[in-house]
């Protein structure tokens, strides 16, 4: 009974040992296309940053919102990536564009070595249809320049028959007694 039911799994297991590929499953680069890329990077030369990277589908106001388990810190030069999907599951596919998707930051911390001891309560994100659009990917760069010790900036890499954003990812302001769950 055992030799029955392990037979479909090697069957799907004896291809990728040969190498996977997105050839393999086309429908991962269907999902790609439905999801957003973000990569979060450490321009600084002296800092260390921890992001708390989210997802708010629905927007601000309304819930779910996902978060990592635990912010990634990032040493100086480093940087690490993330699709949208990985953070929410299926509230992280954004079909059709739906104008509350919202990705961003929900505080960070940062310091000069890996206890990232100063924390930064603030949001900074952007908005499906402005700052970016499904299957594009999004840098969100650290850097040494500004208040508080640094500042945050964004850039996006346009997807194939995507338009342009029409604003840059921005600081949000946060309703006063409302505070960013770090």
């Amino acid at each position: 009974m055992l030799r029955r039911a392990a037979l479909p799994v090697l069957a799907l297991l004896f291809p990728c040992s040969l190498g996977c590929s997105l050839d393999w499953f086309p429908f991962w680069t269907d999902l790609d296309s439905s999801t957003v890329r973000v990569y979060l990077i450490n321009d600084s030369s002296t800092q260390f940053v921890a992001p708390n990277l989210g997802l708010c589908p629905q927007g601000l106001a309304n819930p779910p919102h996902s978060f990592l388990d635990a912010p990634p810190i990032l040493a100086p030069g480093e940087a690490i990536g993330y699709s949208m999907w990985r953070i929410g599951g299926a509230d992280g596919l954004c079909i059709g564009d739906f104008p509350e998707y919202m990705i961003g930051l929900c505080g960070w911390w940062y310091g000069p070595d890996s206890g990232v001891a100063n924390r930064i309560d603030r949001k900074f994100g952007g908005q499906i249809g402005f700052q970016f659009q499904c299957g594009d990917t999004i840098l969100l760069r650290w850097t040494d320049a500004g208040a508080e010790g640094g500042a945050w900036s964004s850039s996006v890499l346009t997807a194939p028959s995507n338009e342009s954003p029409t604003a840059a990812f921005q600081e949000i302001e946060t309703p006063p007694g409302q505070t960013c769950a770090l």
